[in-house]
């Protein structure tokens, strides 16, 4: 039976994502209150990359209200894309730190999980950097992010955590169009 505390933090990640592929600055909101419940969700079940990450995540959340904020003073939100050469850069570094972090987790934690709740933190935090930057990109991190969050979590008997996370990945399919639409558009302005 889910939490109240997982109800809630289902609730508001839900809308910040919603919020999030429209480009719109209260995301952010929604994103430190639900990484704060979060925390405590993921660390009760033993999930501490997980617990750790909401950590990043509220960092992320405080930077993007500003760092939105200024850009929707100044000018129309833009998403962009990012250089290809970036795109592979990223991607090459991501296995390198996974399995550091998956060799400390497992040294101290010996868990089956260690190596998805490892992929989804340091996923996570490439996703949220390129989100907070507007990069298009971020939305194919996030699908890949959200498939294997689901089945971790589901794994944990966070059923409710689960479902939305794979309700995230039709989301973000959604996102991915929204911004580059909106980038096209932009682009011809």
């Amino acid at each position: 039976m889910p939490s109240n505390l997982e109800i809630a933090a289902v609730l508001l990640a839900f809308f910040a994502v919603i919020l999030q592929w429209r480009e719109h600055q209260s995301t952010w909101y929604l994103v430190l209150l639900s990484s704060l419940l979060y925390i405590k969700i993921f660390y009760d079940v033993g999930l501490i990359w997980d617990a750790t990450l909401q950590l990043f995540f509220i960092a992320l959340a405080v930077r993007g209200i500003f760092s939105w904020r200024k850009e929707l003073a100044l000018t129309t939100p833009r998403s962009r894309s990012v250089q290809f050469h970036g795109s592979i850069l990223l991607l090459a570094a991501l296995p390198t730190v996974c399995l550091a972090l998956f060799s400390i987790y497992f040294r101290h934690m010996p868990s089956i999980t260690a190596t998805a709740d490892s992929a989804i933190f340091v996923g996570s935090l490439l996703a949220v950097w390129l989100t907070e930057r507007k990069i298009i990109e971020c939305w194919w991190y996030w699908i890949v992010i959200d498939c294997t969050a689901a089945a971790l979590y589901l794994s944990r008997d966070l059923l409710l955590t689960s479902i939305l996370y794979a309700v995230y990945v039709p989301l973000a399919f959604f996102g991915l169009q929204a911004w580059r639409t909106r980038a096209k558009s932009v682009a011809f302005e």
